[in-house]
């Protein structure tokens, strides 16, 4: 073979070689090689790499044979039909000596859940499945708890495997309390299309104790994921909780001020244990059976006045998620991802396509030709100049890294500047850097020092509690009491004066505290933000000793600024109420800015502004006086002057 016949073979396998691998389009960052087996339809399952890389609703998928030719695809999401009850007609009821008796027949399918409906605002009772087999009456299960209780937890339905109940009978136990109306029973219609599960670990990255409930905020392994339902794994033995999974989005065009921020409930029920061992009631599961286009979730759980829950772990199930494609062009087959502004594509898809056949997908890999777009790219570094003339206070802010940033409003700020932000402004070399607010909500807590006041009323506890600022945005305070077992009327009060000089007493919160075991903890949200800078608290004790308190806290709520720069300084001006808010052209790019990535910045220690001296200072400064003064008097000679002599020599 000469050396001609070798560089020609040589060059034929790097074509073909070149010619065996498919092009990814230039505006996908990610791409992976599919192999099937065979021409026609094709399915390839989604791991969580490519679910995680895909756009909202998976919009951007695309699968391209060797040539670079889209391949018709669809994906196919298996999911539970949702819950259909049927109300039982003719629902006999009977009582009996420490029992209420419902007699009915179920549907001709099968069923996996009676309800109880009932109009009464708080009731706890046990009930009990019967079923007619052979003329025999046999017992499905006992004793399972049914209840509404006024923090708003209610489990008024029973799930059990699915079977056909025909006539059946339920007890519910009167023995512990007043009989409950019940107007009507239902039953859940057992669905066909039950997904396959697959079980994945959710991590908790964040807790916070809010006023009335905790919110664990949770980190899922992908964005994307086709969630099932929550799993809530806690140590308690006995408790009842209502509780959500939530996703804060924003909400509504860009307003001065900031957009509002709006939560999605993705799933809510009651968490409930009751009893223990073989007795032992329970439901543990937030329902949820809808695609997650985010990577982190928040789970609210309402305590109102019982503690917080332990929760040792979460767990999510998932349904897997597959791709269905036409494999008709020519192999090798690749999907492409991640191209968050791409269209959904739109393809002739046959209604009824017959069973697609095995694909296997390859590892996750980045497309060289890509390059990540600039977050908000036509943005403007920095906007009208700025004058910093009636503005009492500045602090440092110092910026690290470049791109997109995000500063929580100082305590002081929130003092000493408007209340809802509106004087705000970021400044660099005298200019202002534009940004948005992102109010989220950050609850904050203080914890401060109850003080036995010097004087009381007869048969009251009086505490004084000394905030660090006047006017401290506190929307709520909660202490805690060591006895156990009491009965108080509690309030916070602030004294005040009139514009006149005249004392009063302004009632921030009022209620009655009582504690039978159970948590220890008051929460009381104030009607109003005190105005100064000290809060009485008062316990009307009777004729018991008084409690023995402490831990007080004080929550109040911060929120951002974000906004894109260059590493150096600037400096957060606020102190001037009186201002409007700013307008900026950032507003037009505030999905972007929210959504991004941010890095934190610190703001620095307060710095008090001396008033201005000259102009620039407002129209109160010296300077202004002095000008005016002057200008007055210039104008009375020059009149003097105008006037004839005769009228002059007249006065």
């Amino acid at each position: 073979m000469n050396k001609r016949s070798i560089g020609v073979g040589v060059f034929l396998v790097v074509l073909g070689t070149a010619r065996a691998e498919a092009p990814l389009p230039a505006a996908w960052s990610h791409g992976a090689e599919i192999k099937t087996s065979q021409k026609g339809l094709a399915a390839v399952p989604l791991p969580t790499a490519v679910l995680d890389r895909a756009a909202v609703n998976l919009r951007d998928l695309r699968v391209v044979d060797a040539d670079g030719t889209e391949q018709p695809a669809v994906v196919h999401q298996p999911a539970r039909a949702a819950a259909q009850w049927t109300a039982v007609v003719d629902l006999d009821a009977r009582l009996e000596d420490g029992a209420t008796w419902f007699t009915g027949r179920g549907p001709d399918g099968p069923v996996d859940a009676l309800r109880l409906d009932s109009p009464e605002g708080e009731f706890v009772k046990a009930a009990s499945l019967d079923v007619r087999e052979n003329g025999v009456w046999k017992t499905l299960w006992t004793g399972r708890p049914i209840f509404r209780a006024r923090s708003g937890a209610e489990s008024r339905a029973v799930a059990f495997p699915a079977r056909r109940l025909g006539e059946f009978r339920v007890r519910v136990d009167d023995r512990d309390g007043a009989r409950v109306p019940f107007t009507g029973a239902a039953l859940r219609l057992a669905s066909d299309t039950v997904p396959p599960l697959a079980p994945v670990a959710a991590v908790i990255v964040g807790r916070e104790e809010r006023p009335f409930e905790t919110r664990w905020t949770l980190s899922l392994p992908a964005r994307n994921l086709y969630v099932d339902a929550v799993r809530i794994d806690t140590p308690e033995s006995f408790f009842q909780r209502r509780a959500r999974l939530v996703v804060r989005r924003w909400s509504g065009a860009d307003v001065p001020g900031g957009r509002q921020i709006h939560e999605d409930v993705l799933g809510e029920t009651t968490l409930y244990r009751t009893g223990s061992g073989v007795a032992r009631s329970e439901v543990l599961v937030v329902p949820v059976n809808r695609r997650l286009d985010v990577r982190e979730v928040q789970l609210v759980v309402t305590n109102v006045d019982a503690p917080p829950l332990g929760v040792k772990a979460v767990a999510i199930d998932t349904v897997p998620t597959e791709l269905r494609f036409a494999a008709e062009g020519r192999a090798p087959f690749r999907l492409a991802v991640g191209h968050p502004g791409a269209p959904a594509a739109r393809y002739d898809w046959p209604a009824e396509a017959g069973r697609p056949g095995p694909a296997t997908l390859g590892p996750l890999t980045e497309n060289p030709a890509y390059a990540p777009p600039e977050v908000a790219p036509l943005l403007a570094a920095t906007a009208a100049s700025f004058n910093g003339g009636g503005w009492r206070f500045r602090a440092p802010v110092e910026v690290k890294a470049l791109g997109v940033q995000k500063l929580e409003v100082p305590i002081a700020a929130l003092v000493h500047g408007a209340p809802d932000g509106r004087d705000l402004r970021l400044v660099r070399d005298d200019k202002q850097v534009p940004f948005v607010y992102d109010r989220s909500g950050l609850y904050r807590e203080l914890p401060l020092t109850l003080a036995s006041a010097k004087s009381a009323p007869e048969k009251t506890s009086r505490w004084e509690v000394r905030l660090p600022f006047e006017g401290l945005p506190v929307t709520h305070v909660e202490w805690a009491a060591a006895e156990p077992l009491f009965r108080r009327t509690v309030r916070v009060v602030e004294n005040r004066t009139t514009p006149n000089g005249q004392p009063w007493v302004r009632v921030l919160a009022q209620t009655q505290w009582n504690r039978s075991g159970g948590s220890d903890r008051l929460v009381l949200a104030l009607s109003e933000p005190p105005a100064g800078d000290l809060l009485t608290v008062e316990i009307e004790d009777g004729d018991n000793a008084p409690l023995t308190v402490g831990n007080f806290k004080a929550h109040y709520r911060s929120y951002e600024l974000v906004f894109k720069t260059t590493p150096g300084s600037l400096w957060l001006y606020y102190g001037r109420p009186e201002a409007a808010f700013p307008v900026y052209d950032a507003a037009l790019v505030a999905d972007e800015l929210l959504a991004a990535r941010k890095d934190a910045v610190p703001v620095g220690p307060e710095e008090k502004l001396k008033r201005g001296w000259g102009l620039g200072g407002g129209a109160g400064g010296p300077v202004f006086w002095a000008v005016l003064i002057l200008v007055t008097a210039v104008l009375l000679w020059a009149v003097q002057r105008l006037l004839p002599e005769a009228s002059r020599e007249g006065k």
